[in-house]
């Protein structure tokens, strides 16, 4: 686990999450994400965060 947030948010540094695959030689890495309110629809910052990674 890189990152965990509160209820309202988490910060994501892109670099922070691909450094240690990178370092490893690690081709494929999972990302995941909850959402504590139960409705998985990815909200704005979901996607974004997605497209940054």
């Amino acid at each position: 686990m890189v990152y965990s947030g509160n209820v309202n948010s988490s910060t994501v540094r892109p670099d922070e999450v691909l450094k240690s695959a990178v370092i490893a030689g690690i081709p494929n890495i999972a990302i995941a994400n909850s959402h504590l309110s139960g409705d998985p629809t990815p909200s704005a910052a979901d996607r974004n965060v997605t497209e940054e990674l």
